[in-house]
């Protein structure tokens, strides 16, 4: 994450904790079976208190957790996401220029 950006992560999301989600780290250790959901994980911290956790966008949208956001607990496998598949993009160097032409930004 740190070095090329957000990655999408597969997760179990029909845990009543999770979709009644409004706030806070969650600390649900429930261990569930599979996965039913994906979500962007986009950075990490810690609590005032040292809890770390991942910090992860939902696609529920805003009115949804914090403002579409949620944070998990690192380290705990919160909902599968830790044991499952993730995903992220490696881009080719060579295509940048072409990229920040298409976007404006050469």
């Amino acid at each position: 994450i740190a070095a090329r950006g957000p990655i999408a992560c597969s997760m179990y999301a029909h845990a009543d904790a999770f979709e009644k989600y409004a706030g806070g780290v969650i600390r649900d250790t429930t261990r569930y079976k599979g996965t039913t959901h994906v979500v962007v994980v986009a950075g990490w911290g810690r609590t005032a208190d040292g809890v770390p956790f991942w910090i992860v966008r939902n696609s529920f949208g805003t009115n949804w957790g914090e403002l579409g956001w949620y944070r998990a607990e690192l380290g705990k496998d919160i909902y599968n996401m830790e044991a499952n598949d993730c995903s992220w993009a490696i881009p080719d160097p060579a295509f940048a220029p072409e990229l920040r032409r298409r976007s404006g930004m050469a």
